[in-house]
């Protein structure tokens, strides 16, 4: 779960305690298969954390949620 501010994230939810971001270090969009029935659209941003932590999250732009990223 990502809280957002002016659509971009602010803090992240990992393990049940919120993380606020302390910067987006890259952003970046992807739409690719447009010819199936839900196309994919979404945009990527790798945050650095208050921990120090690098994460990779993503707003899928056809339902409006947010995901993280797990390596």
């Amino acid at each position: 779960m990502v809280r957002e501010d002016a659509s971009q994230p602010a803090a992240v939810n990992l393990n049940r305690r919120w993380l606020p971001v302390e910067r987006v270090a890259e952003s970046w969009r992807v739409d690719d298969e447009w010819w199936r029935p839900r196309p994919l659209a979404r945009l990527y941003y790798a945050v650095i954390l208050s921990s120090g932590r690098r994460l990779t999250v993503f707003k899928d732009l056809t339902d409006g949620r947010w995901y993280h990223q797990s390596y």
